[in-house]
């Protein structure tokens, strides 16, 4: 997913920093099997990975900002459990929060793309409790070049 030739030719064109993967056991497997996207998707619900937040990492010229989480589409089977998505998400901006780590919550824009308005819904729930983490513990909003200028 992160092959090095790869992030060789971003740094070659320009680019300053990527989006790496998130830094657990889940996610460092390169091919996915059935099982392993079974825990994936087990962990935006319940946290099987822990907190996973980090700092920025300059590597070979390039930044790597590893996602935290991904904040996956909502599943229609699984519907009854987005409270927890939303949960799992707080308690792990919560824990960066406070100790001063990069949470770095990212999605591909085409998986908001349906229930729309139930996935904003959610985000605006997330960015309001951040507003509550800015003011309680200083918790800031980067986007990649400022989180790599820190």
């Amino acid at each position: 997913q992160c092959d090095p030739a790869y992030i060789r030719v971003l740094r070659d064109l320009g680019f300053t920093a990527y989006r790496g993967m998130e830094n657990n056991w889940v996610e460092n497997k390169v091919h996915v099997r059935f099982p392993l996207r079974i825990l994936r998707l087990t962990d935006t619900y319940f946290p099987i990975t822990g907190y996973g937040s980090c700092t920025p990492e300059q590597e070979d010229g390039i930044w790597n900002l590893r996602g935290t989480q991904m904040f996956r589409p909502i599943f229609k089977p699984l519907k009854f459990m987005e409270g927890l998505k939303v949960h799992r998400i707080k308690r792990r901006m919560l824990y960066a929060a406070k100790n001063g780590l990069t949470f770095h919550l990212w999605w591909h824009p085409h998986n908001i793309g349906v229930r729309t308005a139930e996935h904003m819904a959610q985000l605006e729930e997330i960015f309001r409790y951040y507003a509550e983490l800015k003011e309680k513990y200083g918790m800031e909003s980067r986007n990649m070049r400022e989180a790599t200028e820190k």
